[in-house]
């Protein structure tokens, strides 16, 4: 199969997953609902914890169940070694973005804005390893797919408080998580590494929630009844199937064929797909689909930018080589 049709493959692939990751936003919003009509006692931080940890976990046991790639995973050191680093990588961008958004002066919207961060985050990562050859064509391409992922539900009213710092602390992990994933993902199987890498993320997440839920006076017994409510098991079971297991096999099978700088500026479009569901559904105004086209133009533009480069990239490779 030749490099240009592996490439195509990829890119589709990572569109869509960046289409599953939009439905998870409208997912999870769905659970939040259902958990604070359920228990009005739990906190937001908290039922944001109890979510993120069962929807990792449940993607990873299922993965565990049905893969003996990904069991044979805990066998082999290189593929337990770069599985575990890629899941505390995430999960630190998890925790940074949930503290962010536990507090009340990062909305949604400036979460959104300020996460959307981590794409120039990759493009400098990927400059001070040497990986990215810095062109006007690439450093545009990453400016309006930040914009346009940002201001996708209007422009973020953002003032530097310690919540929005850590928030952008989230982003810049992200951006680590994608360099990381076009490291350590070559030459290993991405099933095997996205079970432990899932698991890894339960694991911790775990060593978070028990603490966080006797700290809050809540104990184990309420986690247990919001389990069992349907109107929050449903989302999250989608969120765990789609959002972390099929999402993340495919992100760890592709992305190791495109540059972590064109994977970025590709991730992007997650908002685009978020926007999209939340109007169709009617969980957004029909005065953002403004907004929503300006933000899906400028990513728009920022991927044909990206692929631009890379095409004049190779054309340039191609000359010096002759």
């Amino acid at each position: 199969m030749s490099a240009k049709i592996i490439r195509w493959r990829a890119t589709l692939s990572l569109f869509f997953v960046t289409v599953i990751w939009g439905l998870t936003f409208v997912w999870m919003d769905s659970a939040v609902s259902a958990a604070q009509m359920h228990d009005s006692t739990l906190s937001p931080l908290l039922i944001v914890v109890i979510f993120v940890t069962f929807r990792f976990a449940i993607g990873g046991v299922l993965l565990i169940l049905t893969s003996s790639k990904a069991r044979s995973a805990f066998a082999d050191h290189g593929s337990l070694s770069s599985g575990s680093i890629l899941g505390v990588i995430i999960f630190g961008g998890f925790l940074f973005q949930m503290i962010g958004l536990a507090t009340p002066q990062v909305t949604p919207a400036v979460s959104a804005f300020l996460t959307s961060l981590y794409v120039l985050f990759t493009v400098i990562i990927g400059v001070f390893q040497g990986q990215n050859r810095l062109t006007p064509l690439l450093i545009l391409g990453a400016i309006l797919a930040t914009i346009g992922a940002g201001w996708i539900q209007g422009p973020p009213h953002v003032s530097l408080g310690w919540a929005e710092m850590v928030t952008i602390a989230g982003a810049f992990l992200f951006g680590v998580h994608i360099i990381a994933t076009d490291q350590l993902t070559k030459g290993k199987d991405g099933i095997a590494l996205t079970g432990i890498m899932l698991l890894t993320v339960t694991l911790l997440s775990l060593i978070l929630l028990i603490p966080l839920s006797i700290h809050e006076g809540q104990g184990l017994s309420p986690l247990f009844s919001l389990l069992i409510n349907p109107d929050f098991l449903f989302p999250l079971m989608a969120c765990g199937i789609f959002g972390s297991l099929v999402a993340l096999v495919l992100l760890n099978i592709f992305q190791r064929h495109l540059s972590p700088t064109r994977a970025a500026i590709l991730y992007a479009l997650e908002p685009v797909w978020a926007a999209i569901a939340s109007l169709v559904l009617g969980m957004e105004n029909e005065s953002q689909l403004l907004w929503l086209i300006f933000g899906a133009a400028c990513l728009l533009a920022g991927n044909l930018l990206a692929e631009y480069s890379h095409i004049n990239k190779q054309k340039t490779e191609l000359i010096e080589q002759e």
